[in-house]
């Protein structure tokens, strides 16, 4: 039956074939609980899942609408993705879900696996708190910590696909922002919240690093010093 499964439908067989021991194991347990809550729903999603079949745009629309290439986009984060099974894990629109995720995984981790309660630095926090304390020694108070806090997360954000960050290179990108003028006040953050949702927007356009809002996924400058935080561009020219 597996053998047939990936030859014939080597597609469908991909997220056993990376891991078959779990999906086994996860398989009879689902079968179990389906059967003893009497929800045959349960074991339906299952092996949607497993097998990639949800309907996503691009499952629904890769041979009616093959050569539209928007009929197979994400319609909750209308960011331009494919929507398909790998974009499920990322999409921003799904955040609360993956952060739910997230932690009923590290939950497990912490409570079932030895020495799962000490916790180690990830890559993210040592990079971050280096960034801080070099820009700090440098600086010497021209930008305000909790503004450098927020730029050591953009910097990461835009950086973290890179193998080896350069130490020097946060405090090199920071020294140029001494020249930008003072920032205004931003905008409620309630009322951009019920913007955003309403007109489910993604990117900030004409802005730069120091003025540009977290409720926004993507943001523009039309200044190329932004880059390395996270700049799209200017907003001109990506759009």
């Amino acid at each position: 039956m597996v053998e047939l499964w990936k030859t014939d439908a080597p597609r469908q067989a991909e997220f056993f074939l990376a891991h078959p021991t779990q999906i086994r194991k996860q398989a009879r347990l689902v079968w179990h609980q389906a059967i003893t809550k009497g929800d045959g729903k349960a074991w339906l999603y299952f092996i949607f899942g497993i097998c990639q079949w949800f309907p996503t745009q691009h499952r629904l629309n890769k041979r009616s609408n093959c050569d539209n290439v928007e009929a197979r986009m994400c319609l909750l984060c209308q960011a331009g993705d494919i929507e398909d099974m790998n974009h499920l894990w990322v999409c921003p629109a799904m955040a609360k879900a993956q952060l739910a995720l997230q932690r009923e995984i590290d939950l497990i981790l912490r409570q079932r696996f030895p020495f799962g309660r000490y916790s180690l630095e990830s890559r993210q926090s040592r990079t971050r708190r280096e960034c801080l304390k070099n820009a700090k020694s440098s600086l010497q108070n021209a930008i305000s910590e909790s503004t450098i806090v927020r730029l050591t997360r953009d910097f990461w954000k835009a950086n973290k696909h890179k193998a080896c960050i350069p130490r020097r290179s946060f405090s090199l990108a920071l020294s140029k922002l001494r020249s930008y003028p003072t920032v205004p006040e931003h905008l409620c953050s309630d009322f951009l919240s019920i913007i955003i949702e309403e007109f489910t927007l993604q990117v900030e356009g004409c802005t730069d690093v120091l003025r540009h809002s977290n409720a926004f996924e993507w943001w523009c400058s039309g200044n190329p010093n932004d880059s390395v935080f996270g700049s799209l561009g200017s907003f001109f020219v990506v759009t």
